[in-house]
């Protein structure tokens, strides 16, 4: 029997997937590694009580992805579990994580968010029993992973203020007796070990992409403050509990880098303090009114310039003062959402922002809005909240499946799309979408067809009825940086001049030129069998007048011409024909049997038809052809009939037609 052998290398990494997995943050000897993955929590240990409400909820959320596919993007979310250690059995959300995990399992859901206020409420009187509630909370979370967890701040989770006690007198929260690098080692560091987690230098704020949804997941810091000092009499100089804010830093860092997404990627945000949404944000958060303003431009593309100056009488520094002047004008991707804790109920703005602001309401023992939610209980679906959320990206809405108490909630539904419509004549654009979602930028380059140029007086843009041409376009160039209405694209490109060696030829004709005996051109006529006229009517084809075709004699040998035809198209259907004919006694054309082409055929017995370019096409006769027997090669004329307008066709004779 073989030795199986370990090394250190190993045991960090059986140590590593112990902490991923059960989200305490240990050293482990190899002698206790077994004993920790024992004590990791079993997903399959949730209680009876929740089965079936799992189960609905796992059902609608399958089927929400199964008829949206590949536009319908899924999280689990929930916010403020205010969990103690002290009052485990009263803990409404220590089931929370085991549900969490397990709907991420049964939907195949990759990330959970948890918007903040992980754990107390702020009322332990020692450092140790802090550390006890986020010990407790983490383990209470752990089931979802570290590699699945997506967390935000609180103004619960270690932020400086006070509170008034039952006396009147004030009293410490807890998080002054935390440092920030302390509180960033429970809420942020051990998240910032997955690659796929880009924390900025401040280290509490940052993005997740999620490849496998194309979405950019922004975590942003509410409470982010520059002064941490105390004052005399212990309490904190500036009051984060009662008083958030992102800073500059971090907004400059929000414009700067997780706006900046990826190509086919969208965005969601989540914050603890929802901006502009159903609550009194701005009196809280003091320079929201910035974010608001971002979130908004770059939803419509447009720039954004604004500006908090600190307040003395919340003791804030300059530190506090930020300057936002952003164009996001070339921006890609859209916000599809904000999803934010803190005001322990649910709500849902649609009309604040461009994009829809919603609220959860808390998953734990704190205060909820029991008038609208009901009355919650151990022991039962009612002691928690949680939801699986569902963003259709094709048309906004927004599904709230609630596990717990509570009610499922629709929401959205704004993201509109729009039709575009491009009406080109011998113009290409790099642009192929047939719609735009409401708010998206649009851009496209118009190129002219070979042997063309541009005619910007022959291109316009109208979008919702309005002709925005002025504005959006310029030197080939179409750019909407927002997409309000259906858009209709007319463009048109000229003829380029022709060579003057080909004009200069005797053989050249062209449609400028009088209808006639050999020469001119008939819109909506075609080659018929009418031997009065050799004429009838379609208005898709272009009839060409009795063109000089005679055989041609040269050093002794006789030769059928070369002809080149351009500006209408040889298509594979009935009524585009080349024909020959011979000037009888009489003096009158008479057509050849011998030599005719008929429906737009590319070779036969007597001709190849090559198409050389863009409605471009070369007559070539063959050496067997019939038109060098001695009773048919005195032919003296030929016509054609083709698809399209005579407006740019030209016929030469044993000349390529080139342009300018």
């Amino acid at each position: 029997m073989s030795i199986v052998r370990t090394n250190d290398l190993n045991y960090a990494g059986i140590a590593d997937a112990i902490r991923n997995k059960s989200g305490v943050r240990a050293v482990y000897t190899p002698a206790q590694m077994a004993a920790a993955i024992e004590a990791i929590p079993n997903r399959l240990s949730i209680p009876e009580y929740w089965r079936s409400k799992l189960a609905n909820a796992v059902h609608s959320a399958q089927l929400l992805k199964l008829e949206g596919g590949a536009d319908v993007v899924q999280f689990v979310w929930f916010s403020d579990l205010h969990l103690r250690a002290s009052v485990a059995n009263a803990n409404y959300g220590r089931n929370i994580g085991m549900l969490a995990a397990y709907l991420m399992d049964a939907c195949h859901i990759p990330y959970c968010l948890m918007c903040g206020d992980t754990a107390t409420n702020a009322a332990e009187e020692t450092a140790q029993l802090m550390w006890d509630d986020f010990a407790y909370a983490d383990s209470k979370i752990a089931p979802i992973g570290l590699d699945r967890l997506i967390r935000v701040r609180g103004n619960h989770d270690g932020c400086w203020g006070w509170t008034l006690g039952a006396d009147g007198t004030k009293e410490n929260y807890y998080g002054f007796k935390f440092t920030q690098e302390q509180l960033k080692s429970v809420l942020f560091k051990p998240l910032s070990a997955n690659q796929s987690y880009h924390f900025a230098s401040e280290g509490s704020y940052y993005y997740v992409d999620d490849a496998k949804q194309s979405i950019r997941i922004i975590a942003l810091d509410s409470f982010w403050s520059g002064d941490a000092s105390a004052k005399p009499d212990g309490t904190a100089n500036y009051d984060s509990f009662n008083h958030g804010g992102y800073g500059q830093a971090q907004l400059d860092w929000l414009c700067n880098t997780a706006l900046v997404l990826p190509t086919g990627y969208d965005c969601i945000i989540i914050t603890h303090i929802p901006p502009n949404g159903d609550y009194d944000s701005a009196a809280l958060c003091r320079d929201n009114i910035v974010l608001e303003g971002i979130i908004s431009a770059f939803c419509k593309r447009t720039s954004y310039m604004g500006t908090y100056a600190f307040e003395a009488s919340r003791n804030e520094g300059a530190w506090a003062n930020v300057a936002i002047n952003k164009d996001f004008s070339a921006y890609k991707g859209r916000c599809l959402g904000v999803f934010s804790g803190h005001c322990h109920k649910d709500t849902a703005a649609l009309d604040k922002l461009p994009c829809p602001v919603l609220t959860i309401t808390c998953a734990a023992n704190s205060s909820y809005d029991a008038a609208n939610e009901g009355v919650r209980s151990n022991d039962s679906a009612l002691e928690t909240a949680l939801d699986i959320v569902s963003i259709d990206r094709s048309t906004g809405v927004i599904n709230c499946i609630r596990v717990g108490i509570g009610r499922n909630r629709v929401v959205g539904g704004s993201i509109t799309k729009y039709t575009i419509t491009n009406e080109l004549s011998h113009v290409t654009t790099s642009n192929g979408s047939v719609s735009i979602a409401r708010g998206e930028r649009y851009s496209a380059s118009l190129t002219a067809a070979k042997g063309y140029t541009l005619n910007d007086k022959a291109i316009s843009i109208v979008m919702g009825g309005a002709d925005i041409t002025s504005a959006a376009y310029g030197s080939g160039n179409i750019s909407i940086a927002s997409v309000t209405g259906d858009v209709v694209i007319t463009a048109a490109a000229v003829r380029n001049a022709l060579d003057t060696g080909v004009l200069a030829q005797a053989e050249c004709y062209n449609s400028t030129e009088i209808y006639g005996d050999g020469k001119g051109y008939k819109d909506g006529m075609y080659l018929s069998d009418n031997a009065s006229t050799y004429e009838a009517p379609d208005v898709e084809r272009v009839l060409t007048g009795f063109i000089p075709f005679a055989m041609k004699r040269e050093n002794g040998v006789e030769r059928i011409p070369t002809l080149y035809v351009k500006g209408a198209s040889w298509k594979e259907t009935s009524h585009v024909r080349f024909w020959p004919f011979i000037l009888n006694s009489e003096g009158k054309k008479i057509l050849l049997t011998a030599g005719k082409l008929s429906n737009g055929a590319m070779s036969s017995a007597d001709w190849i038809v090559t198409q050389l370019g863009d409605d471009y096409y070369r007559f070539q006769p063959t050496a067997g052809s019939a038109l060098y027997a001695p009773e048919y090669h005195n032919f003296t004329h030929c016509r054609l009939s083709l698809t399209g307008t005579g407006e740019n066709l030209i016929v030469t004779i044993d000349r390529e037609i080139t342009w300018e």
